[in-house]
């Protein structure tokens, strides 16, 4: 049987080198841009492969195992931030945490009038490192109780080691500015006669 030449036709991108008549991407591999193109048809027309285990990464869409409970790889820069703001968002402290930080430090929050404006502060070694304060929270407090939340024992104080305690409701409101303790009603009456509390 005589030999019969396989029909060809140009690259659809350089026109010069010849493919196969039945190519279905009508592109060569010869150049650079032959190859880029290539690519590109290639994965407009082969649907996604993804293993039954694995899922891509919400930021950079690169596989990850699916267990993973926040949905982030840690390749890149932005995989790793993403990675902390989710990964605190999951701890039971870092509502409390964030609250504080805000209540404290911006003055636009609606409750910085009742703390940052009033000298309360969150302490220092704490102000941008939450696993300081997980650690200090976990060492002397330990988890949370139900029902309770955190509280300062003194309503006038800063949020710092020491001050803190688990509270309920209702020993949270016996302990607010509204129904003076006998420490703040001495402070006030200190102050009413012209003499600023130490402490």
């Amino acid at each position: 049987m005589p030999y019969q030449p396989v029909p060809r036709k140009p690259c659809e991108v350089c026109g010069v080198n010849q493919i196969p008549a039945t190519s279905k991407t009508g592109v060569c591999h010869k150049t650079l841009e032959c190859r880029r193109e290539y690519r590109r048809r290639v994965e407009a027309v082969t649907p996604t492969y993804t293993p039954a285990n694995r899922v891509p990464c919400d930021v950079c869409k690169r596989l990850i195992p699916a267990r993973t409970t926040t949905g982030v790889c840690q390749a890149t820069k932005e995989c790793k931030r993403e990675y902390v703001r989710r990964f605190h968002l999951k701890h039971p402290l870092w509502q409390a945490y964030q609250g504080i930080r805000t209540r404290c430090l911006r003055e636009n929050h609606q409750s910085y009038e009742n703390y940052g404006a009033r000298g309360i502060k969150l302490y220092g070694p704490w102000v941008d490192d939450f696993a300081a304060f997980e650690t200090w929270m976990d060492e002397n407090l330990g988890p949370r109780p139900e029902g309770m939340t955190l509280d300062r024992k003194d309503n006038d104080g800063n949020y710092e080691p020491g001050n803190l305690q688990w509270a309920t409701p209702v020993d949270q409101w016996h302990n607010s500015r509204h129904v003076p303790s006998p420490i703040n009603r001495l402070r006030q009456q200190l102050r009413d006669n012209g003499i600023e509390p130490c402490c």
